[in-house]
C-alpha cells in the first residue's frame, strides 16, 4: 500500500510540473496542454516503462530451452517465494549487473548481464536474484520502473534531437534515477540473506 501511494505521489509531481512549467511558457493554454501531456506520460510509463527499460538495454528473452539452468534456478527461486514466474531477460554485457522491472509480480521480469552470468557462482547468482525477487514481492519495482520510464523518456525525447545521443542519455537517466542498472557481487552470506528476504513467511 505504501508502494502504491508512493507511485501515486510520483505521476502527481510528474504532473504538477508538467503544468507549472506550460504554465509559465504558455499561460492557462500552456497549462492545459501541459496536462494532456502528462497524463499521456502517466499512462505509458504505467504500462509500457518495463518493455521501455528492457528494450533500452537490448534484452533477450530466454526459456527453459536456451538458458536451462538460470531458467531453472529463478523458476525454483520464484516457487519458493511465492511469486508467478517472471520472465527472463539477458543482456549481452560485461559488466556484471541486474535488475527487476514490472508494476507487479504477475507482470515481473529478471534480467542479468552475461558479465554476471560469467562472474558469479549458481550460489551467489542466486542471492542476487533473490534480491531483485524481493523487489519484486515488495512492489519497488513499480516504483522504480516508473521513474525509469519517464525520466528516460524526456532525455531520449530531448536527446534525439542531438545526433542520434538518445540511446546513450536514455540508458544514462534510466540508470541514475532508478538505480535500476546496479552492479552486484553477491557472496554466500548475502545469498542466504537474500534467499531469507524472499520466502513467504518473512512478508
Amino acid at each position: 500500500m505504501f508502494n502504491l501511494l508512493k507511485t501515486a505521489v510520483l505521476m502527481a509531481a510528474i504532473t504538477a510540473l508538467f503544468m507549472a512549467v506550460g504554465a509559465f511558457i504558455g499561460g492557462q493554454q500552456g497549462m492545459m496542454f501541459a496536462l494532456v501531456v502528462a497524463i499521456g506520460l502517466n499512462f505509458f510509463s504505467y504500462w509500457f516503462s518495463d518493455k521501455l527499460v528492457l528494450k533500452m538495454y537490448n534484452a533477450r528473452e530466454v526459456d527453459a530451452s536456451s538458458a536451462p539452468q538460470f531458467h531453472s534456478m529463478i523458476a525454483e527461486l520464484a516457487q519458493k517465494a511465492g511469486l508467478p514466474m517472471p520472465r527472463v531477460y539477458v543482456i549481452d554485457e560485461a559488466a556484471p549487473n541486474a535488475f527487476a522491472t514490472g508494476i507487479d509480480p504477475r507482470s515481473a521480469s529478471i534480467a542479468v548481464t552475461e558479465g554476471l552470468l560469467r562472474t558469479l557462482n549458481r550460489e551467489e547468482l542466486q542471492g542476487v536474484v533473490a534480491h531483485e525477487m524481493s523487489h519484486v514481492r515488495n512492489f519497488d519495482t513499480r516504483l522504480m520502473t516508473l521513474l525509469a520510464g519517464m525520466v528516460g523518456a524526456i532525455a531520449g525525447r530531448i536527446a534525439s534531437r542531438s545526433n542520434g545521443q538518445a540511446a546513450n542519455t536514455f540508458r544514462q537517466a534510466a540508470s541514475v534515477s532508478s538505480g535500476l542498472a546496479r552492479r552486484k557481487r553477491a557472496t554466500p552470506s548475502r545469498c542466504s540473506s537474500g534467499m531469507a528476504s524472499i520466502s513467504p513467511g518473512s512478508a
